[in-house]
């Protein structure tokens, strides 16, 4: 979805790529827990993904 980092300066394609790969990583992660505790990372998702798309990774993820 967006494709700038916290000071507002245009991530690379490349690099977006690689941020989105390890969010969703970390997600799969998370998930798995008992209790999945995802409250900040969902702060970070929300910065790159919109609530649906993360729901969708979220149910993949399960």
């Amino acid at each position: 979805m967006l494709e700038w980092d916290g000071e507002g300066a245009r991530l690379s394609r490349r690099r977006w790529n690689l941020l989105a790969i390890s969010l969703n990583l970390e997600l799969a992660e998370r998930v798995t827990r008992t209790p999945a505790v995802i409250d900040e990372l969902f702060g970070r998702l929300r910065h790159y993904f919109t609530a649906a798309q993360i729901v969708e990774l979220a149910a993949v993820c399960a």
